[in-house]
């Protein structure tokens, strides 16, 4: 199971482990997805949240001992919500970063 970590007087917290399935909790939003495979790993996400179908979408491939994969969802406007997994398979390390949902 992923740590959820709280950043020190921040909206952001992060979960950070191996290979694993995350799940996004209540109450945040994804930022970015990084993530890094020794050997040839993948990402598969299925979200969750308004105006979203739960449906797992294709594996995104992260080639073996390549540069670490980044996904900056602030750079596209996509929105993950909570309930969102994010299935980490083959990685040796990888960083969910989220937001706190505010109003307004």
């Amino acid at each position: 199971m992923a740590r959820l970590d709280q950043l020190a007087a921040s909206r952001f917290t992060y979960a950070a482990g191996a290979a694993a399935s995350v799940t996004v909790p209540a109450g945040v939003v994804v930022v970015s997805v990084k993530a890094h495979a020794t050997s040839a790993g993948s990402l598969t996400i299925t979200p969750a949240g308004p105006n979203q179908t739960a449906v797992a979408g294709s594996a995104i491939p992260l080639p073996a001992s390549a540069d670490w994969f980044e996904l900056n969802l602030l750079d596209i406007g996509a929105e993950l919500g909570s309930g969102t997994v994010l299935v980490f398979s083959g990685t040796d390390s990888y960083l969910v970063v989220y937001a706190k949902q505010t109003n307004g």
